[in-house]
C-alpha cells in the first residue's frame, strides 16, 4: 500500500469512525483555515425545506439497501470529485488517478457507513436547516456512539439536488478538505498547481508520516509511543477533533490523571443539532 493510500485511510478514520462528545475547545467546525471545496454555480431559485428533506429520505434509503450507485448519484458524487481538484494544476494522468482514487474513498465511507446496518445500527434524516444562505441536510449516524453529518445542499444545472459538501460533526473535517488535503502534495510541484496553502493543510501534510505513525499505535495499544507522537504534533493538529479524540483513547490507556488532564481540555458540550430535530423518518 502506498504512502498516498495509507494517509488516505488515516483521513477516511477520522472523518466516519470517531464519535461526537470531544474536541479541544480550539477547534471549530467547519475548518474554516484548511481549503474548501469550490462551490456549485448558483442554478435556479434557493432549496426548499422540502427539497432537502427529500435529498435526506433518498442518501438513508440508498445507504439503508446498499445501493452504492444510488448513494452517489444523489449526492452528485462525480462533480463533486470534480470540484475538489478543478482548480489544480494536474496533467490529465495525475487527474484521471486523483478522481479514480476519490471514487475508491468515497466507496469506503460508503461501506463503513452501510456496514453499521448489520451490526443494528441506523441512519436517521435528522433535519433540515438554513446557514448561511444555503440548505443544510442532518444526518445522524447511530451504532454503539453517535455521529452527525451536515450536507450543504445545491441546485445544479440540471435542477436536482445535490451535495455541495458533506461535514462530519465528531471530526471537524469536510469531506472535501479531506480529498483535498491528499491532492495538494503533488500540486504543490507543479508550476500554477496551488499559490498558497493554508497553515492547518500545510501541517497534515508535513506530519502525515508522524500522523499515520500516532495512528497504528494507537491501534497497537502502543500507548506510550503514541502520546510521544501526540505531543510531537504542532498545536493545530492537537487541536482537530478526531486528533483530540485519539489523544484522548491514549491517555485513557495510560494513566488516569493523564485522562483527566486530556478531558480538561475537551468540549464536552452536545452537538449543536441534538436538540433541535426529532425524528421525522417513518
Amino acid at each position: 500500500m502506498s504512502f498516498r493510500s495509507r494517509f488516505a485511510i488515516l483521513l477516511l478514520a477520522g472523518m466516519v469512525a470517531a464519535p461526537v462528545g470531544c474536541g479541544k475547545k480550539t477547534s471549530t467546525f467547519p475548518t474554516d483555515a484548511a481549503t474548501p471545496v469550490l462551490p456549485v454555480p448558483s442554478t435556479g431559485p434557493p432549496v426548499t425545506e422540502v427539497e432537502a428533506m427529500e435529498f435526506g429520505k433518498e442518501v438513508v434509503l440508498a445507504v439503508r439497501t446498499k445501493d452504492r450507485a444510488k448513494f452517489e448519484k444523489v449526492l452528485h458524487a462525480t462533480e463533486f470529485w470534480e470540484r475538489c481538484i478543478q482548480d489544480l494544476d494536474f496533467s490529465s494522468a495525475d487527474r484521471n488517478f486523483y478522481l479514480n482514487d476519490l471514487s475508491v474513498q468515497m466507496g469506503q465511507m460508503y461501506e463503513q457507513i452501510a456496514s453499521t446496518y448489520d451490526r443494528d445500527g441506523d441512519l436517521t434524516v435528522l433535519g433540515v436547516r438554513p446557514n448561511n444562505g444555503k440548505m443544510e441536510c442532518v444526518l445522524r449516524l447511530r451504532e454503539e456512539g453517535v455521529n452527525y453529518f451536515v450536507c450543504t445542499l445545491a441546485r445544479f444545472p440540471d435542477a436536482s439536488i445535490g451535495m455541495e459538501d458533506w461535514h462530519n460533526l465528531s471530526s471537524g473535517v469536510s469531506l472535501s478538505q479531506m480529498y483535498r488535503r491528499q491532492a495538494i502534495p503533488l500540486a504543490l510541484g507543479r508550476k500554477g498547481g496551488l499559490s498558497k496553502v493554508p497553515q492547518k493543510d500545510r501541517a497534515f501534510i508535513e506530519h502525515a508520516k508522524k500522523l499515520y505513525a500516532l495512528e497504528q499505535a494507537v491501534v497497537k495499544k502502543d500507548f506510550d509511543n503514541a502520546m510521544k507522537l501526540f505531543r510531537s504534533l504542532p498545536q493545530e493538529l492537537q487541536d482537530e477533533k478526531w486528533i483530540a479524540w485519539m489523544g484522548l483513547i491514549v491517555s485513557v490507556g495510560l494513566d488516569e490523571a493523564i485522562y483527566l488532564q486530556e478531558i480538561e481540555g475537551c468540549d464536552l458540550s452536545p452537538a449543536p443539532v441534538t436538540p433541535r430535530f426529532p425524528s421525522v423518518l417513518d
